[in-house]
């Protein structure tokens, strides 16, 4: 009986799993069409750029490389001139990165990209040696930026994202830990997501934020906004 139970448990979970993957791939699908092409390849650049900008790329000057989601059948393209990603249409392709949605959607981190590239969830297509230094650079992202990027990912495609580690540790950050514009970010959306709950902790991490981006009227705004409730 208890094994009837735990089958049936495991069907039904499942089969959430099998709707909520359909349903993701139909949003994505709907949205892709209503966003021009062009503006698809900038912002898959703006990403790329992102996540690589903290590493040394000159072995991927010049190269093209597509991005190939196979389930739903789209592909982006670009090339890497030596200092960033730039949009690329009509360049041969040397380096072919294919996925399906729901990996794409899942690479939060490090250890999970790795897994999924041990399970042949993520194939290279290429030249060997150019696969090779490929998997020597995934090595080398950082955390916090791909937490952030998937984060990004999650709220375009309307999903709701789960609570991931950001690789930050919001009890002890420090003004020297936001080293990019995303950290700020980062610490700004979290105090936004404390100000129910804790809201004396979402007043310290806003003035942090506002500490590293004084100009910025949002985060002054809400400190302000802040400070009164608590003094209230």
């Amino acid at each position: 009986m208890n094994n009837t139970i735990t089958f049936i448990l495991l069907c039904k979970n499942q089969c959430h799993s099998i709707i909520w993957l359909i349903m993701k791939k139909i949003i994505v699908t709907s949205t892709l069409k209503f966003i021009p092409k062009n503006f698809q390849h900038k912002a898959l650049c703006k990403g790329l750029n992102y996540i690589f900008s903290t590493i040394d790329m000159a072995d991927f000057e010049n190269i093209t490389m597509r991005l190939y989601i196979g389930d739903i059948n789209k592909s982006w393209v670009a090339i890497h001139n030596g200092k960033h990603f730039t949009s690329a249409k009509k360049h041969k392709v040397n380096l072919e990165i294919t996925m399906p949605l729901n990996t794409a959607f899942n690479l939060k981190n490090k250890p999970l990209i790795l897994e999924a590239i041990q399970q042949g969830n993520i194939e290279f297509m290429g030249e060997l040696a150019l696969v090779n230094k490929m998997k020597e650079v995934i090595l080398q992202l950082d955390e916090n930026r791909l937490a952030y990027l998937s984060k990004k990912l999650l709220s375009f495609s309307k999903v709701k994202p789960p609570l991931p580690s950001t690789g930050f540790d919001f009890k002890n950050i420090k003004l020297s830990n936001l080293k990019h514009p995303e950290d700020i970010n980062l610490i700004r959306d979290e105090a936004v997501r404390l100000e129910k709950l804790d809201l004396q902790k979402a007043l310290s991490l806003m003035t942090l934020a506002h500490q590293a981006r004084p100009k910025g009227q949002f985060i002054a705004r809400k400190m302000a906004e802040y400070q009164k409730k608590l003094m209230s």
